[in-house]
């Protein structure tokens, strides 16, 4: 009877409806270690089974106070446990109720900044339908402007390229006004050699001048002392000869004396003719002495005043140049202000140019702040974008913390359910094992009882740890869920709404992004707009002002400094030069025959010194004119050389130099030691052109030897020889880069 019994309870706790089994495959295996341990005590069938208990008869004394009372504190153990889970439950519930509360309010708050954030949108979304309306009317307007501004181009374009060609045309009028200019200077210079060598050749002229008269003094000297010896000897023969004529026996000598004194009487008159000529000739040169004197201090004077007349010349020039400048100036600021700006002094318009400048200045600074206060609005409408992001984020994370909440809460309610379940089940169980105790038992109830009672202890706390463990395993699924940021399972409708709303918040960044770009093409626009229609204003006054200057310009027949005039008037001035100086020699010649002067070539014309000094400034002239060619010449050609340098380094990768003896240097641009490692190329001297026949040995040509006796030596192919050491110098840097 008691084994029925014992096999019935076991089989009303398999199916009893209230034990169920939870939903998750992981908890499986602790259900059935559940329901191994419940099912232990009661089925006696199996191996595991207790050993069945032997109820033998009892008197009903067994049931004593002692049994009552373990029975009563076994309730009032289980009726405190029982109440701890109620507690813990309606704190459980209290929470939850809490975390509703609180998420009911966040999302009150997010859905009202919602409504703000769409109305915001939909006010954006109009202003930004209204921008592009403008803009596209501001785009119309700023084609039909660059078309207008396009042709307007093009006729300024034709007319520049007009006015080009008649300043190319009053170029070479200029041109040709310098190349006279430059002539006529020569001349000058020609003619001032000249007159420079004509008057070294007259200092010269009367040093040897004056060399002779003082040679010639010095005979004249000479010669008066003689004469005055010889009159004291004449004086002294006139006493003997007197004495003489006392004694007559002495005739013979003195005609003697007589004789003698008769010839010296003619040396002396002789002696005096060339005295008086010589001091004739003595006087004239020193009129010559004194005229070459005069014409040298004219020669100062006039270099004197040649130099003031360079330096105010070249005062002049530089005078006309400012005067130039300072009209092209002018000019150019008539054609850039209009004829309504009346500027009396330059004082007016710098005070206007400078309160334009201040208030530019303070336009930007509004500018800057109204920008400023534009990006922090933007800042903060981000910051704003972001937190209803962290909003929602929070709404989620909160919506699946109450689904934890509210499954943990379901649980702990179904946990409760069966452990009341049990509780009763005990219940009748002991009351079950009591009635069989008294009736069965044959004095061993209280061991039985005590038995029974530490196994059913055992059981409730391995349910208590397995509840434990339970509740830890779901603590911690939970919170892995919301570490690893899983979906949470809301309506499909409020995940529509969070993406709509997502895509026209991008929308709106993204228009609004578009709306300033175009502001800002429109403000570089209109700016370029507004400074071509100045250029085309500038153009259009200089182009009136060329065409004033135009009509009131006159036609040039003759230039004042014509080239052929000026040297018609040249070979006029040579041959009337000549003509008198034909004349003067003429009147030169037939005085020298008058008076059978033999010096006349130490004698030099006036007018063939002003022929000399012309053709001396004319030479002077043609070497300037020849020096500043050839300077022109070689700048220019210095200069192609140059170019023509610089593009044989960047095609070929070689620098060359020229060197003397028809040598040519050659350096690598991926040489390292550009001196050292330089290749000399030397040329044919018998050829016409340039042919180079060898290379001079170098730390290069010893270093690949190999490309120059192939290409050099035997192919004779210097360009491939190049080619080929660029290709190793090259490997060999990038080798060691």
């Amino acid at each position: 009877m008691s084994f029925d019994n014992d096999s019935n309870r076991a089989n009303n706790v398999e199916s009893s409806p209230f034990i169920e089994k939870p939903e998750h495959n992981d908890m499986t295996n602790n259900d059935d270690a559940y329901y191994a341990s419940m099912m232990t005590p009661i089925k006696r069938g199996s191996q595991k089974q207790v050993t069945p208990l032997k109820l033998q008869e009892s008197s009903p004394s067994l049931f004593s106070s002692r049994s009552k009372k373990e029975a009563l504190q076994k309730e009032s153990s289980l009726q405190k446990e029982l109440n701890a889970t109620k507690y813990e439950l309606n704190s459980l519930k209290n929470e939850q109720d809490r975390l509703k509360l609180r998420a009911e309010d966040r999302v009150r708050e997010l859905e009202n900044k919602l409504k703000e954030e769409s109305k915001r949108s939909e006010l954006l979304s109009s202003d930004q339908a209204f921008l592009f309306e403008k803009q596209n009317q501001s785009n119309a307007k700023l084609n039909e402007m660059r078309n207008t501004l396009r042709e307007q181009k093009l006729a300024s374009d034709k007319m520049i390229r007009d006015l080009k060609i008649e300043l190319g045309i009053v170029q070479d009028g200029n041109a040709e006004l310098e190349s006279s200019l430059r002539s006529e200077k020569s001349l000058r210079e020609k003619e001032k050699i000249e007159s420079e060598s004509s008057l070294q050749a007259l200092q010269k002229s009367s040093d040897d001048l004056l060399k002779e008269i003082e040679a010639k003094s010095n005979d004249a000297i000479n010669a008066n002392s003689k004469v005055l010896e010889l009159e004291g000897q004449i004086i002294s023969l006139k006493d003997q000869l007197a004495e003489i004529q006392h004694k007559d026996d002495e005739k013979e000598v003195a005609d003697m004396l007589n004789r003698e004194l008769s010839e010296q009487v003619n040396y002396i008159k002789s002696l005096e003719l060339k005295v008086k000529a010589q001091t004739q000739e003595l006087e004239l040169f020193r009129d010559t002495h004194r005229s070459v004197e005069l014409v040298e201090e004219e020669k100062k004077s006039l270099e004197v005043k040649v130099s003031l007349m360079e330096q105010l010349r070249q005062q002049v020039a530089e005078y006309e140049l400012q005067i130039l400048n300072l009209e092209e100036d002018q000019q150019k600021w008539k054609s850039y202000l209009s004829k309504d700006d009346q500027f009396k002094n330059p004082e007016d318009f710098v005070k206007l140019l400078s309160h334009e400048r201040m208030e530019k200045v303070i336009l930007l600074e509004k500018v800057g702040r109204i920008t400023a206060d534009s990006t922090a609005k933007d800042d903060r409408l981000g910051e704003l974008e972001t937190e209803v992001k962290n909003i929602k984020q929070e709404r989620d994370e909160l919506q699946l913390r109450l689904d934890i909440q509210s499954d943990n809460c379901n649980r702990a309610e179904r946990q409760r359910d069966i452990a009341t379940q049990e509780a009763q089940l005990l219940k009748q169980q002991i009351n079950s094992f009591d009635v069989e105790e008294s009736v069965f038992s044959d004095g061993k109830y209280d061991q039985q009882k005590s038995l029974r009672i530490s196994q059913l202890e055992e059981l409730v706390t391995q349910y208590k740890s397995e509840i434990a463990a339970l509740s830890s395993e779901l603590k911690m699924k939970s919170e892995g869920l919301l570490m690893n940021g899983t979906p949470i399972k809301t309506p499909s409708k409020r995940f529509h709404d969070a993406d709509d709303d997502h895509g026209h918040e991008d929308k709106i960044k993204g228009l609004s992004h578009r709306n300033k770009n175009l502001q800002v093409q429109l403000e570089v626009s209109r700016a370029e707009i507004s400074k071509l229609k100045n250029d085309i204003q500038v153009l259009r006054n200089q182009i009136s002002h060329m065409e004033e200057s135009t009509k009131t310009r006159h036609r040039i027949l003759e230039l004042r400094e014509n080239p052929t005039s000026k040297h018609e008037n040249v070979k006029k001035s040579m041959i009337d030069c000549l003509r008198k100086e034909n004349d003067a020699l003429l009147i030169k010649a037939g005085e020298r025959a008058s008076s059978n002067e033999t010096d006349s070539e130490n004698f030099v014309p006036g007018r063939t010194l002003e022929r000399l000094r012309l053709e001396m400034k004319e030479m002077e002239a043609q070497l300037e004119s020849k020096e500043k060619l050839n300077r022109r010449l070689r700048d220019i050609f210095g200069a192609k050389s140059l170019e023509f340098r610089e593009a044989i380094y960047a095609l070929l990768g070689y620098k060359v130099d020229i060197l003397p003896n028809k040598k040519v240097r050659a350096t690598s641009m991926f040489s390292k030691d550009n001196e050292n490692e330089a290749l000399i190329f030397i040329a044919d001297g018998k050829s016409k052109g340039k042919k180079f026949v060898g290379i001079e040995d170098s730390s290069l040509t010893q270093e690949y030897k190999n490309l120059f006796e192939f290409w050099v030596k035997e192919r004779k192919n210097i360009p491939c020889f190049l080619a080929g050491l660029n290709l190793e110098l090259y490997e060999k840097m990038s080798d060691g880069n």
